[in-house]
């Protein structure tokens, strides 16, 4: 079984994590918490974030 796939629900967006290295943690969450913002910032009605795929594990 494979845990590179998570859904995550953060108002009218539905986004698809995916990690090649295993389980979508907690640093791609708010990571996408802050895309989210900024999308719905832009004030485009239209704007979605559909997906996310964390391929490299490094932070700087």
């Amino acid at each position: 079984m494979e845990f590179e796939y998570d859904w995550l629900t953060l108002g009218r967006h539905r986004i698809r994590l995916r990690s090649a290295k295993g389980f979508p943690t907690e640093t791609v969450r708010t990571a996408v918490e802050l895309m989210l913002l900024s999308i719905d910032s832009n004030m485009s009605a239209q704007a979605r974030l559909v997906e996310v795929v964390f391929r490299q594990e490094s932070a700087y």
